[in-house]
């Protein structure tokens, strides 16, 4: 697969929840960092926190805009959108929807996402969620 297809196969499968999609192309020992609420290691980690998201937001929608890649790096610029229907790390459920983007790092090694680096806007989307003034 072309370095630059790799974030749209990624979100595609957390969006439709394909995990063997997932599994054939993230490696077990996945290392992922950034506005997260700490580093996760390893697949299992990974399967963890998407399980959380994946739960607390079921219509969980991702949108690249844009991709670069360099080496064996490829960055996205993403939209998401979702509804909080289930707690969210921490946050009960509030039925409200989320809107809004984000800055992605993959690092791809023997065709496996070996490194994840995740930024995206947090401040609105607590705020859309109702949990912190806008």
């Amino acid at each position: 697969m072309d370095i630059k297809q790799y974030p749209k196969t990624y979100v595609d499968a957390i969006d439709a929840w394909d995990t063997e999609t997932l599994d054939k192309i993230v490696a077990d020992n996945v290392v992922m960092s950034g506005s997260i609420p700490a580093k996760l290691e390893g697949k299992e980690a990974l399967w963890n926190y998407l399980k959380n998201l994946k739960t607390a937001m079921p219509d969980l929608k991702h949108t690249i805009m844009e991709v670069a890649a360099e080496g064996d790096w490829v960055a996205a610029h993403y939209w998401l959108e979702g509804t909080q229907t289930a707690p969210l790390n921490g946050i009960p459920a509030t039925n409200n929807k989320v809107s809004f983007g984000g800055l992605g790092m993959l690092r791809v090694n023997n065709e496996k996402i070996v490194e994840l680096i995740v930024y995206f806007d947090g401040l609105a989307m607590l705020q859309q969620l109702g949990v912190m003034p806008k």
